[in-house]
């Protein structure tokens, strides 16, 4: 049996199998075999409850489209695929690597969650159609495609976990998950392992004497979808409890939202003053759809005003500009490890603002 998609990409099941879960192919076993609960708990030596237990999560996940599509396909064949065996693949033809450069479904996953990973994306699929597109909604009435994808790598997404979302008629609508992003950084960390890894060995057979080695000017440029340096100070941990309050993280997350939404154009080495001079201009509200990009310098505008120029300073170059903390601290002539206790402060009078504000976080969908 063969998936096609209007992309003109054949995927058949056997590249789609090692891809299910150990909770899917224990259920396919359960229901397509007629393998007791008991007996699979054997085979993989452990608790009956457990495989019970995965058994019911995958069929209670079903009420997903795309999960259920995918489970329905597969179950088809699952009897007669060769090498399967009670949950198990052995025997089986022996699979390309998942993450190898030519595996196409690890090709696709890759590039969909890395374009999930940009701020009002989503990704959405029709029933009955076979490819999905990723869409960027950040355009109010005209969302801009951004890329597509064949159905079966949409539906493998969700089965793993990597996306979930909600059904309108016949409309499916899927964001990228916690697990979607840990994935999409292994997937990026063992493509730059290879990448690295042949500099090396084509460094060693010309002779080259620091093969693999950045260079001292090199600039290194943080992962797509890692955490932030804001993040990791997050979770960093002071008398027992996390570095930065839930609620800090919240309002630094928002600052750098309008930042976003501001379009601004000013580089990292422009400091308080410099944005804050060219923001002073914005237009007034005149009904477009550049009312979004007024309406979020008017909030920055508001934040910097409330911070001042030295918090404003701390805040505009870790929560907008990532930079990590030792680069400030060089940059800002301050003491070693006062940056983050300067960056709490901060945080602590910019929450203390959007309390003061009223309601939610503003609406980013206009």
């Amino acid at each position: 049996m063969e998936f096609s998609s209007s992309s003109q990409i054949e995927i058949g099941t056997g590249e789609i199998i090692p891809w299910l879960p150990n909770a899917v192919k224990l259920y396919l076993d359960h229901t397509e075999r007629g393998e007791t609960i008991r007996a699979l708990a054997r085979q993989k030596g452990v608790h009956a409850s457990t495989v019970l237990r995965q058994v019911q999560k995958t069929e209670t996940r079903r009420d997903d489209p795309l999960v259920d599509n995918l489970i329905t396909q597969i179950a088809q064949n699952w009897c007669e695929h060769e090498g399967v065996q009670a949950g198990t693949d052995k025997g089986h033809t022996p699979m390309k690597d998942l993450d190898s450069d030519d595996n196409v479904i690890s090709k696709h996953a890759a590039r969909v969650l890395r374009t999930l990973m940009k701020e009002g994306a989503i990704l959405a699929i029709s029933k009955g159609v076979d490819t999905a597109v990723v869409l960027d909604l950040r355009e109010g009435d005209s969302p801009v495609q951004l890329c597509k994808c064949p159905r079966e790598v949409a539906e493998i997404l969700a089965l793993r976990d990597w996306i979930s979302g909600t059904s309108t008629g016949t409309v499916s609508r899927y964001r990228i998950t916690p697990a979607g992003r840990t994935a999409l950084n292994k997937m990026m960390a063992k493509a730059e392992g290879r990448a690295l890894g042949f500099a090396e060995a084509s460094a060693g057979f010309l002779g080259a004497k620091s093969a693999g080695k950045p260079s001292s000017g090199a600039k290194k440029r943080r992962m797509v979808g890692a955490d932030t340096p804001l993040r990791v100070l997050a979770r960093s941990r002071a008398a027992g409890q996390p570095y930065l309050s839930g609620n800090l993280v919240s309002a630094a997350d928002r600052l750098q939202r309008d930042f976003a939404l501001a379009q601004l154009e000013a580089s990292p080495q422009s400091g308080w003053s410099g944005i804050m001079s060219g923001l002073r201009n914005t237009p007034k509200r005149n009904g477009s759809r550049n009312d979004r990009m007024i309406d979020a310098r008017q909030r920055f505008i508001a934040a910097m005003d409330a911070l001042g120029p030295e918090l404003g300073e701390m805040a505009l170059a870790v929560c907008c500009h990532e930079k990590g903390m030792e680069r400030i601290e060089a940059e800002l002539q301050m003491p070693a490890r006062s940056g983050k206790f300067m960056l709490r402060v901060a945080l602590k009078y910019l929450h203390r603002h959007y309390d003061e504000l009223g309601g939610t976080d503003h609406d980013l969908i206009y």
